[in-house]
């Protein structure tokens, strides 16, 4: 299980997504510009920080309005550890016979 959370306004709040393939992450506040309802926001970029806890950070910017707000964080269950995984997805392929 992904847990996300998104910082808005300085202020941590739970997301979640709508669909499992969604670009995007709802969060139960409103758009500290446009005041829509649910908030919707997409990360740009991507920052992985390892260690104990390692997690993905993205910059947030909202779907509604198009204005940036501070962050998207994303701790996401892995096998080996986000390296690791990251070599296997990312590495050359082999195949074993």
């Amino acid at each position: 299980m992904t847990v996300i959370t998104v910082s808005v306004q300085g202020k941590t709040h739970p997301a979640i997504r709508p669909e499992p393939r969604s670009e995007h992450v709802e969060v139960a506040v409103k758009c500290p510009f446009c005041g829509a309802l649910p908030l919707c926001v997409k990360g740009e970029g991507s920052n992985i920080v390892r260690g104990r806890d390692s997690y993905q950070n993205f910059s947030a910017v909202t779907l509604c309005c198009k204005k940036p707000v501070d962050w998207i964080k994303s701790q996401m269950d892995t096998i080996f550890g986000l390296e690791e995984d990251e070599r296997v997805l990312n590495g050359p392929w082999k195949v074993y016979r």
